[in-house]
């Protein structure tokens, strides 16, 4: 098997610190139950693109 290369693009799932601390603020104001760490499940993002 051939490894990714440095410059591969990232999946749906990758984003950075910012956009995940401010989907995390955002599913608790809008009554989401997400953790302070770890992976944010796809329907919270979901919910938080659709909203904004």
């Amino acid at each position: 098997r051939r490894g990714r290369s440095a410059g591969a693009s990232r999946g749906r799932g990758a984003i950075d610190r910012e956009q995940s601390a401010a989907i995390r603020d955002w599913a608790r104001r809008n009554g989401h139950n997400v953790s302070t760490r770890g992976r944010i499940p796809a329907d919270v993002i979901d919910a938080f693109h659709a909203a904004t």
